[in-house]
């Protein structure tokens, strides 16, 4: 649902609600036997409401401040529903 409705087509109260999370992404390969060596960087937006929110929460302010970071992202392999 929330994806129809991003960008200039959604209704004007809704364009701030909706966001999503862009990963941002680097790939390094490196090759010792030619020194051979690459970097890039990727981006990936991915609507993940429940992470949002989590990140969307406090500020700061004059005494101090509220936030949740990302620190790291696992993939989990072979978990049982």
């Amino acid at each position: 649902m929330a994806s129809s409705l991003r960008g200039s087509n959604a209704p004007l109260f809704l364009r701030d609600k909706l966001k999503m999370i862009r990963f941002i992404l680097e790939t390094s390969v490196h090759d010792d036997i030619s020194h051979a060596s690459y970097k890039s960087i990727h981006t990936i937006d991915i609507d993940v409401p429940q992470l949002q929110n989590k990140l969307d929460v406090g500020g700061y302010g004059e005494h101090g401040h509220h936030i949740c970071q990302l620190i790291g992202v696992e993939i989990l392999k072979n978990i049982e529903e």
